[in-house]
């Protein structure tokens, strides 16, 4: 963990891992260690698949259309897994 803060009702870290990481569990993990009990109340992912938070990525939707970034989500969500809980939620 890098950049750790600790006070008595809050820690704050930040995790740089691969896919398949399960962060709630890590976070449960860490309070375990700690002999207490805790929850995950904020979580904020700086980076998926090729997408990340940096300013490279910012798109605005005026540009949309001039940029390869639309076409890489495109190809990246057609990827994704689609669940549905009935005919009634299925878009």
């Amino acid at each position: 963990m890098d950049g750790d803060q600790l006070n008595l009702d809050k820690i704050k870290f930040s995790v740089e891992c691969s896919s398949g990481t399960y962060i709630r569990s890590l976070s449960s993990d860490i309070c375990s260690d700690l002999g207490t009990c805790g929850l995950l109340y904020s979580l904020i992912r700086t980076k998926q698949g090729p997408f990340s938070l940096s300013e490279n990525n910012v798109l605005e939707l005026a540009d949309a259309h001039k940029s390869e970034y639309v076409l890489e989500l495109i190809n990246y969500s057609s990827n994704l897994h689609k669940s549905y809980f009935s005919n009634h939620t299925k878009l």
